[in-house]
């Protein structure tokens, strides 16, 4: 006798054995269909809570490729690119290897992308590593599995996270306040001397702002990103494609004036290629790497959300594979147009790249620079409190509710065509 005790689940074979039954057992039969009999009363209520505790889990598919491409480039490109090509030109010796390091950086973090694409179709669940480790090595033993993806979660929600977070939000704070302290003041010199009749050589400073107000806005970006996350998802993937278009823009910005300069024949550093400058050692290029790859950070960002992805199997490769060239391109062109309006010498002195390119090529609009980095960084903090904050902890939570192994973690609701059994990327399977 086959079937569930409710009326939804009673299957045909039910039904054939209700017909070949005993009046006594044709009437056990017919309770158990009704749910009348003690025994399907409770399956019923157990199935029915169950049922109900369900359906407070399941995220809502929203996210469509746009959306999914606008969260890997908002999320990539933050502050890095403006910032981070000083010390990548640095450390490398020569621009020609500068370049190399950028490109090389992309493919690195194009094959770990890859990866992840993989990860993200055979896992279909929000959270990202926290996911994969605890899908891979909670089954294997009851206490010691999921200590790996325990120590992660730690790690990364108390220390590496936050950490990057309030990198961000600072270097917002910092760039969304420098537009209104912009030029020099006088700090000195300047004043006649009536006993020798001369003027002593004035002294400037650059207009900074005070030092606690970059902090206070860091801390209402925080606020507002986080209300933003907290009140609608929706709100937070316009706001994600508002910004990523933003700073697309800036460095297209960037490009355009710096292929008009090569154009005017400005190509002197560019021309340089590898001709050293400084002394190249292989500590200096691998901390040449780890500066390009922070530029980099995030092409993993929309496993994170992979249960909110409209047919994710299709749209999750389609929006790497769209992200990570782009980006990868307008790292390198944005590098090649600070070499055709700056110097290299001039670029390894510079705290900010961009905002010098902006005073020598954009004039009286010059503002726009500093004002898209902080536009990026805005962007780039509220790419990574969609996932890694609220995605990553409500992966956590599901793991402990009620009536589910923390080995056995929940898949949400996957929608129509998305089973735990299709896998791989490729376009014969993701096509379907």
């Amino acid at each position: 006798m086959t079937g569930a005790y409710s009326n939804e689940g009673f299957s045909v074979e039910s039904e054939t054995a209700l017909d070949s039954a005993s009046p006594q057992g044709k009437h056990v039969l017919e309770q158990q269909r009704n749910g009348d009999s003690p025994r399907a009363s409770k399956s019923v209520e157990a199935n029915q809570t169950s049922d109900s505790e369900v359906d407070k889990v399941p995220l809502e598919r929203r996210m469509g490729l746009i959306s999914g491409v606008a969260m890997i480039v908002g999320t990539m490109i933050g502050s890095g690119i403006f910032i981070s090509p000083s010390d990548v030109l640095s450390r490398s010796g020569s621009v020609g290897t500068s370049l190399m390091i950028w490109f090389a950086c992309g493919l690195l973090s194009i094959a770990g992308a890859l990866c992840y694409i993989e990860l993200g179709c055979v896992v279909t669940k929000s959270g990202g590593d926290y996911a994969y480790l605890l899908d891979g090595y909670g089954p294997l033993h009851k206490f010691f599995g999921p200590i790996p993806a325990y120590l992660y979660s730690y790690s990364r929600c108390l220390v590496t996270g936050p950490a990057a977070y309030a990198v961000i939000t600072l270097s917002f704070g910092t760039y969304a306040t420098s537009p209104f302290y912009q030029g020099r003041v006088l700090t000195g010199g300047g004043v006649f001397n009536e006993t020798d009749n001369t003027t002593a050589t004035p002294t400037y400073e650059l207009n900074k702002p005070p030092e606690w107000l970059p902090k206070v806005v860091a801390a209402g970006c925080v606020v507002v990103i986080s209300t933003i996350n907290c009140f609608s998802v929706t709100l937070a993937t316009r706001t994600q494609n508002l910004f990523t278009a933003i700073k697309v823009l800036a460095l297209g910005v960037i490009v355009v004036a710096g292929l008009v300069k090569i154009a005017q024949g400005n190509t002197q550093e560019i021309e340089a290629g590898f001709t050293p400058f400084s002394e190249v050692t292989t500590a200096g290029i691998a901390t040449a790497f780890y500066s390009g790859l922070w530029s980099y950070d995030g092409w993993n960002q929309l496993n994170l959300s992979v249960e909110e992805l409209r047919n994710p199997y299709v749209n999750l490769p389609r929006a790497i594979w769209i992200a990570l060239p782009l980006v990868m391109a307008l790292y390198i062109l944005a590098n090649m147009a600070y070499l055709s309006v700056m110097t290299a010498a001039e670029i390894l002195v510079l705290d900010a790249v961009a905002v010098t390119f902006g005073l020598r090529v954009l004039g009286v609009m010059s503002w726009i620079m500093p004002a898209s980095v902080a536009c990026s960084t805005f962007g780039a903090a509220n790419g990574s409190t969609f996932g890694n904050a609220s995605r990553h902890l409500n992966h956590q939570l599901l793991q402990r509710h009620p009536g589910h192994s923390h080995a056995e973690p929940l898949h949400g609701d996957q929608g129509p065509g998305v089973g735990r059994d299709r896998r791989c990327w490729s376009s014969q399977n993701c096509s379907r």
